[in-house]
């Protein structure tokens, strides 16, 4: 977790605390898990799934 932590948080603009605890008490995350505990909007959820995806973070 401090790993990901670690590099999530020099590469991408919306690290926060929320987003690590919620992939990391989500093994098989949804776009909905995002929206409600980051508080923000589906296309948003969406984009940040994306480019965790594309980073290696996470796989489809």
């Amino acid at each position: 977790m401090q790993s990901y932590k670690v590099r999530i948080r020099e590469k991408y603009k919306f690290y926060s605390n929320d987003l690590l605890n919620n992939l990391f008490s989500h093994p098989y995350t949804k776009i909905e898990y995002l929206e409600k505990d980051l508080k923000i909007h589906r296309q948003t959820a969406s984009k940040y799934l994306e480019q965790l995806v594309e980073g290696g973070f996470l796989e489809m």
